[in-house]
């Protein structure tokens, strides 16, 4: 991220890498052998940094005064929080109806940060 022109904002950061994120989830449905997997997961965990980078700087950004370890304490338990929730989601998932099924949550989790990245923007922009 130290890289990463300051002209491209946080908003266009979290949205482009969120993107990324969730074209590359959908790979999660593809191998059928335990090398391929290996070689999704290394790929898909390429833009988890950019993001979760992101979200704390944004977090940081719009912190209100004095808040700003309650906030970044948030959004750590909320990385933990979703984890677990994702976790048990994907576990159900995959008792239920197999492997396959399990990997929509994180293709799900995917679609929904673009999302969320836009929300960003938008509150970035009207903070500035």
């Amino acid at each position: 991220m130290a890289y990463w022109p300051r002209r491209v904002g946080l908003g266009l950061r979290w949205v482009f890498c969120a993107v990324l994120m969730a074209g590359l989830a959908v790979l999660l449905l593809v191998p059928s052998s335990l090398p391929w997997m290996a070689a999704v997961l290394l790929v898909l965990g390429l833009p988890v940094g950019p993001v979760m980078v992101t979200v704390f700087a944004v977090g940081g950004t719009l912190a209100p005064a004095g808040r700003l370890g309650t906030v970044m304490t948030a959004l750590a338990s909320g990385i933990v929080a979703g984890t677990a929730i994702g976790s048990s989601v994907g576990g159900q998932l995959a008792q239920l109806h197999g492997a396959a099924a399990a990997f929509l949550v994180p293709v799900s989790a995917g679609a929904a940060l673009p999302l969320l990245g836009a929300g960003t923007a938008v509150a970035l922009r009207r903070r500035a």
